[in-house]
């Protein structure tokens, strides 16, 4: 996949608290929690570094450090394997920790995704970022971030990966509004976070995969909480509409919501299957 716009960096928030985990996110980071033998985290770097860009930003809480030691290389562990003669874990193992070139901010406070996005904004040095929600899990022929980098290299702009979701779900969801200009290519006029049904614009939904312009970082900085208190994402997107256009793309393959056990069984028995 071409990188037209020089997309250079990737940010993932990571900093929840996983309360729909408990209790062993107690002491274990929601994003580590395995499907099968990987961690949630590792797919979705994975699904990065597939597209071309190497340099990834976790955005994460002060007593996370261990989501990032996941991809240092663990020398006692080579050690025993080599004496092992265990040859194939060793290349597997040393593939890991040369996956990518990851650094880390620091979220102090749960103040939502727009705010976590937003303290990655030191780290971004091209005009367009890309940002992936770990607990979006979609597995496709083509990865759902190369699904937008060809929106992006086409058509420029901000781009975000959409889901058709069910009337009950609307309420939880952020909503857009939009016309089809191609194939499963919408062009953006509104967002609304977790609208009532009967005011939400339409039934897609957006899905953890997004390109924004680093403008972005100022309508943040400027963007008023939302009656939760948080800073939504949603909202400065909205607003960045007045200078540039912004795409959504129906994404093509089977998504999971791993933030969740019902998902994260449900990914674990699709990969089981996939893996017979």
């Amino acid at each position: 996949m071409s990188n037209k716009f020089l997309i250079k960096s990737a940010v993932i928030p990571v900093a929840g608290i996983g309360t729909r985990f408990l209790p062993i996110t107690r002491s274990v980071p929601k994003v580590l929690l395995p499907l099968i033998n990987r961690p949630i985290i590792e797919y979705a770097v994975r699904e990065i570094v597939s597209c071309g860009i190497s340099d990834i930003i976790f955005v994460m809480g002060r007593n996370m450090n261990i989501v990032k030691e996941y991809f240092d290389e663990k020398s006692d562990l080579l050690k025993y394997l080599k004496d092992s003669n265990n040859f194939e874990k060793i290349k597997e193992q040393e593939e890991i920790s040369k996956l990518a070139n990851i650094d880390v901010v620091y979220q102090d406070k749960a103040l939502g995704l727009g705010h976590a996005i937003l303290q990655s904004k030191s780290k971004i040095k091209s005009e367009y970022f890309l940002v992936v929600l770990p607990d979006d899990l979609i597995f496709n022929d083509i990865n759902a971030v190369k699904q937008i980098l060809e929106v992006h290299n086409k058509l420029g702009g901000t781009c975000v990966g959409l889901k058709e979701v069910q009337e009950e779900e609307i309420s939880n969801k952020g909503i857009v509004e939009g016309k089809l200009i191609k194939k499963n290519i919408y062009s953006l006029s509104n967002m609304v976070e977790k609208p009532e049904i009967v005011n939400a614009p339409s039934n897609l939904s957006i899905i953890g995969r997004y390109i924004l312009n680093k403008k972005i970082f100022e309508l943040l900085e400027k963007q008023s909480p939302s009656a939760l208190g948080e800073i939504q994402i949603t909202d400065s997107i909205k607003n960045s509409m007045k200078f540039e256009n912004v795409y959504g793309k129906l994404i093509e393959g089977e998504h999971f919501d791993v933030g969740n056990p019902k998902g994260m069984l449900e990914a674990s028995i699709y990969l089981t299957n996939q893996n017979k």
